[in-house]
């Protein structure tokens, strides 16, 4: 695979993860949502992971900040949103605006590569 079939794959990941996710903020019973939400997280994973070293950067395991970023909002999107729908379903529709801030911070630090 080339690097562009790498950033089609992120690309896709990203845009069916997002779906899934504010599909879960919406209709927290669902199942099917969940599950498909957790498969695209992965998915997503993978496929940042694989972009990456498809690249050829030559970063030496102190890998950059906007690497860490990305983890973290990783983390954020896929671990402590689903939580905190379970949790508290009082405020799920007021963490949507959260998932979409952390979301466009991972899409400037990917975009921008900001050191």
């Amino acid at each position: 695979m080339t690097y562009f079939d790498y950033k089609f794959f992120h690309i896709a990941s990203i845009i069916l993860f997002t779906y899934y996710m504010v599909a879960n903020l919406y209709r927290p019973t669902s199942k099917l949502y969940k599950i498909l939400a957790g498969i695209t997280s992965l998915l997503l994973l993978i496929s940042g992971i694989s972009l990456f070293s498809e690249a050829r950067l030559s970063y030496a395991p102190p890998y950059p900040l906007w690497i860490w970023g990305k983890m973290i909002a990783w983390a954020i999107l896929a671990i402590f949103l689903p939580i905190c729908v379970k949790r508290f379903s009082s405020i799920t529709r007021k963490v949507g605006i959260g998932f979409l801030i952390v979301l466009l911070f991972a899409a400037y630090l990917g975009i921008f590569k900001t050191q």
